[in-house]
């Protein structure tokens, strides 16, 4: 992604797949966190499965994910050249992987650590859980030697 999908001279991935991905825009992106010291984010559109935005001038390219005890996010910045790759045990409905990305981003961008305090404590948001989100699950027939099993509970009002 940061190499127009080139890797050491080959292209990874084709130019059309790469070109669709990030021109076939939806009229509206994905938002983004706010007030943990990232860039502004000027412009968001969406493409095939990659968030194209404008952040401080910069164009980037960004994508995020989460379930139960996981948040990722991606955040890729063509103009300036780096990427950004968060990979977290946080819930997926608290935005930390991002949070953690922009604030990572406006650092290495600006040069400066933002002066805002990056404060990772849980959102009210994230206290209403759905009660499907937890029980014992038990991944199917495989190629595993046997069944994996993980079990989540509700104590306290988290998960």
């Amino acid at each position: 992604l940061l190499n127009d999908g080139m890797i050491d001279g080959v292209q990874a991935i084709p130019d059309a797949v790469l070109q669709r991905a990030t021109t076939d825009l939806a009229l509206e992106g994905e938002g983004g966190v706010e007030g943990f010291g990232g860039l502004k984010i000027d412009e968001s559109l969406y493409g095939y499965g990659i968030n194209v935005e404008t952040t401080g001038g910069h164009r980037c390219l960004s994508h995020g994910g989460g379930m139960v005890g996981h948040s990722s996010f991606m955040l890729v910045d063509r103009t300036a050249g780096l990427g950004i790759i968060v990979l977290t045990n946080a819930n997926g409905c608290y935005a930390v992987g991002e949070t953690l990305a922009r604030h990572a981003h406006a650092t290495l961008v600006t040069g400066t650590i933002p002066d805002v305090r990056l404060d990772l404590a849980f959102g009210p948001d994230c206290h209403a859980y759905d009660l499907s989100m937890s029980g014992r699950f038990v991944s199917g027939p495989g190629n595993d030697p046997g069944p994996s099993r993980i079990e989540i509970e509700l104590e306290n009002g988290r998960l």
